[in-house]
């Protein structure tokens, strides 16, 4: 598995950003693989240099790339690797739920209310058949909507969330991935 991260510290300030692969070594360590510095992001870049890393490394076909959906380095990564398997990291994924549910917009939500969220989200990540996911994202949004009393965090999750659970959930991981649930080794 390939974990792809991207910094914004350091080189944004001449204008760069900075893209980490890194692989996980025998002993669970971070090695990285290759670094991608840009100017401008945007699929196309990431892409272009996903194809040079290709055209110098012929035998690089990732099985598996686990990221933060930065929608920029899935689409590069699904359209020149079409067959690999991408994986949203879980961190990342709770954390985006978490800043939406403090935020304005998804309702400023109490603390209690904002573990029910969470609670809701890791219900749904455990699912193991996509069957499965259907029928406990079904019920944990209807027990969402009636806690919360409003459907806005469901009609959030609903939008960006569920229609990626392949990403992020349990049942879209049962391949070979060294139980990485994370990408934060490409962030160091």
């Amino acid at each position: 598995m390939f974990f792809m991260d991207a910094s914004y510290k350091g080189l944004t300030s001449y204008g760069y950003a900075l893209y980490s692969l890194v692989l996980v070594n025998q002993t669970g360590r971070g090695v990285p693989f290759a670094y991608l510095i840009m100017s401008q992001e945007s699929s196309a870049i990431v892409e272009l240099c996903l194809n040079m890393l290709c055209s110098s490394n012929p035998n690089f076909y990732p099985r598996s790339f686990m990221i933060d959906r930065d929608l920029k380095e899935l689409n590069a990564i699904r359209e020149v690797f079409p067959k690999t398997k991408v994986l949203l990291c879980w961190f990342h994924v709770l954390q985006a739920v978490h800043r939406w549910v403090t935020s304005r917009d998804g309702g400023n939500l109490s603390p209690d209310k904002r573990h029910v969220v969470i609670h809701a989200m890791t219900s749904m990540k455990a699912c193991i058949t996509e069957e499965h996911f259907v029928t406990v994202s079904t019920s944990v949004c209807n027990d969402l909507d009636a806690q919360l009393g409003s459907n806005r965090v469901t009609t959030y999750l609903k939008v960006h969330w569920l229609p990626h659970a392949a990403l992020w959930a349990n049942f879209g991981r049962l391949f070979e991935h060294n139980s990485s649930d994370t990408n934060n080794k490409a962030e160091r």
